[in-house]
């Protein structure tokens, strides 16, 4: 394992070592704009593609699912 790989590891962790929990604003990809995401789901052209997208995050997955409304 490379000092990159390490020092993320390290950064995933809390002080006593457990696993840190991720907010909403630990993910850019949770903060793109709908306008956004919708251009990307018109773009989508398999239904697992589609599932890859809705399972990015709970963000995205709400898109996918209004999308299909």
């Amino acid at each position: 394992m490379d000092s990159w790989e390490k020092n993320k590891k390290r950064k995933a962790m809390d002080s006593s070592g457990k696993p840190k929990k991720k907010t909403a604003m630990d993910s850019d990809w949770e903060n793109l704009h709908k306008d956004l995401l919708d251009l990307v789901l018109e773009r989508l052209e398999s239904i697992s593609d589609y599932l890859a997208f809705s399972v990015v995050c709970k963000t995205w997955n709400g898109v996918a699912k209004n999308s299909r409304s």
